[in-house]
């Protein structure tokens, strides 16, 4: 962070994702990565949602992984 602030500043930019992308070398997301995990994650979602209505409590996507949080079925499957 410092580095980039730094950096900025001597150029006289803004502060920007871009100039903290390269200071930290993290290349730019891939637009069709992100596509397929969405994808990935929403089959997962869906057929949770089939499954067991209502138990899907989050669905979370980055630009490394994705992730559908489910209330738990434990109680529901042994009862």
């Amino acid at each position: 962070m410092r580095a980039a602030t730094a950096d900025a500043r001597r150029q006289r930019l803004p502060m920007s994702p871009d100039l903290m992308r390269r200071h930290l070398r993290i290349e730019q997301t891939n637009p069709e990565l992100l596509r397929r995990i969405a994808v990935h994650e929403a089959g997962h979602a869906l057929a949770a949602e089939l499954l067991v209505p209502g138990s899907v409590v989050k669905l979370s996507l980055s630009d490394r992984d994705g992730r559908t949080e489910r209330r738990s079925t434990f109680v529901e499957l042994t009862v």
